[in-house]
């Protein structure tokens, strides 16, 4: 049975992933010894990380007590630290102590999962600024916020072509 530890999970000898792992949201699944000098100067890091990131599971799988997890990943040093999308969708490895590299790679696991809100949608969608908008059966220009563009399309003649040929960087026309 997985036991809960600070905000991750312990896991023992007799658990199995599929017991243990929600599937509906991504997890991480550290491989560690008690022996591990590494393993210890990364440990605060991974306890603190638990907590931050509420939304993704943590395990915490000692090699020499759950010998059948470290032949199913193919452990063959530690700390090592696998990431999981939800749905079991592999996201990552880390090898190492390495304190940064690891925030980096669970930060990005936790922006992974990010969903736009409608909130959020809203002022973009009601920002006209600088939108131009084709209607291509009356071959009509409209432009909110910038006359260049539309003169530019309009000179050109066929929005196809305007992208073609012209650079969106250069300001200069």
């Amino acid at each position: 049975m997985v036991k809960l530890q600070s905000a991750f999970h312990i896991v023992e000898e007799t658990d199995t992933l599929e017991e243990m792992i929600d599937t509906t949201k991504s997890y991480v699944l550290y491989f560690t010894a008690s022996w591990c000098g590494p393993c210890k100067s990364i440990y605060p890091l991974f306890d603190e990380l638990s907590k931050k990131y509420s939304n993704i599971a943590f395990y915490k799988i000692d090699i020499d007590e759950c010998e059948e997890f470290v032949s199913n990943f193919n452990i063959d040093s530690v700390p090592t630290f696998y990431l999981y999308k939800p749905n079991s969708e592999y996201f990552s490895i880390c090898k190492g102590s390495d304190t940064e590299l690891l925030s980096n790679r669970i930060y990005s696991l936790n922006n992974s999962e990010y969903k736009i809100s409608e909130e959020e949608i809203e002022p973009l969608i009601n920002n006209k600024t600088n939108t131009v908008y084709y209607n291509n059966s009356e071959s009509n220009y409209e432009n909110i916020g910038s006359p260049e563009i539309v003169n530019k399309i309009e000179q050109i003649g066929d929005l196809d072509k305007f992208f073609e040929t012209i650079d969106l960087n250069d300001t200069n026309w």
